[in-house]
């Protein structure tokens, strides 16, 4: 059976961004980590917070397992050219805000605007850039995470397929290796 090539195309149309006008959205993760410690005001969070200081902060609660200082941050992703079926795992997933463009459906392929804040886009990317999932859906979700590490690469530190980083929960394991191959290949990338 002929494998498909998928040909969608996955794009970043907007991302949070700090008061500071920086255009870094990790300073907005660490600034409310910092919030929730501090008795400073929202604007005095930035004015010491570099972006060495904000990687550091994020790796600290990264390494602790908190993720609820993610949900500060959202990326709205441009999705074209997917299928009906892709489109519906795409939109029935978590609590991902979206829009359907219904007069550029084109040969039963679908075009999206979906906006995941940062938390849920990690439950997103867990769940899907598992090879085991479809293969159009793996490719997105793929896709985004490569967005995503390169905008924000501490805060997606430990994103991917769990059998990247811990064991994976699936009996089959025979793509535990190229997968990490491949997430070793997108790191180097950045």
């Amino acid at each position: 059976m002929e494998e498909k090539e998928y040909n969608s195309n996955v794009y970043l149309l907007a991302k949070s961004v700090p008061i500071d006008g920086s255009n870094n959205p990790e300073k907005i993760v660490a600034g409310a980590i910092k919030f929730e410690c501090t008795d400073n005001d929202g604007v005095a969070l930035y004015k010491d917070l570099d972006n060495k200081k904000a990687s550091n902060i994020i790796d600290i609660i990264n390494k602790g397992g908190e993720t609820s200082y993610l949900e500060h941050i959202n990326f709205t992703f441009g999705i074209e050219n997917i299928s009906k079926e892709c489109a519906y795992e795409v939109l029935n997933y978590a609590l991902a805000s979206s829009t359907k463009n219904n007069n550029k459906t084109v040969y039963n392929n679908r075009n999206l605007l979906v906006t995941m804040n940062a938390e849920d886009l990690m439950d997103f990317f867990y769940d899907n850039c598992c090879s085991l999932v479809g293969k159009e859906l793996n490719e997105v979700a793929d896709k985004m995470l490569n967005i995503c590490l390169y905008e924000a690469p501490t805060v997606f530190a430990n994103a991917g397929a769990p059998c990247t980083f811990e064991k994976c929960d699936k009996k089959d394991l025979s793509c535990k290796e190229k997968r990490k191959a491949k997430v070793k290949q997108i790191i180097k990338m950045y």
